[in-house]
């Protein structure tokens, strides 16, 4: 009786042991500070085309204990590099921002534009990496439409 109470504990231990997943590296919110490198492809969604498709990028972050973000984008090609400022929030593991308000020119009409993102923010390796897909209506009325893919890593 003994070895059977014995056996039965045993079974009833081990079954209650389940495979822990591998979880997901913590994020600590001080390590995003700084300079993260990558590339930014521009994806012809309407009519229009825009050349080069792919671009050199440089992000800094800027993160607070609270988890608010602000990151200065820059494009690394070309005489006057074009810099986007986004703003937003990291809960968790996922990055929500938005770009401040920039003026798009649609053949001579002037308009204020704002786009999105939203990322998981991972960590493999000991690097910091986020994969965004971003939808980029420039002039949404010309059908001119594309998204952005960002990877970019620290």
């Amino acid at each position: 009786m003994k070895k059977l109470i014995l056996m039965l504990a045993l079974v009833l231990a081990l079954s209650s042991c389940t495979k822990k997943e591998d979880a997901a590296p913590e994020i600590v919110l001080s390590e995003l500070n700084g300079t993260w490198k990558g590339t930014v492809n521009i994806i012809q969604k309407g009519t229009c085309t825009f050349e080069p498709t792919q671009y050199n990028i440089s992000m800094l972050w800027q993160v607070d204990s609270n988890g608010d973000v602000t990151i200065n984008e820059k494009l690394l090609e070309g005489d006057n590099p074009t810099i986007h400022t986004w703003k937003g929030k990291i809960v968790e593991q996922e990055i929500r921002l938005e770009t401040l308000p920039e003026i798009a020119n649609c053949r001579g009409i002037e308009r204020q534009i704002t786009f999105s993102m939203k990322a998981k923010i991972t960590k493999q390796q000991g690097k910091y990496q986020i994969t965004a897909f971003v939808d980029f209506p420039i002039c949404p009325d010309m059908n001119c439409l594309f998204e952005l893919r960002y990877e970019a890593s620290k």
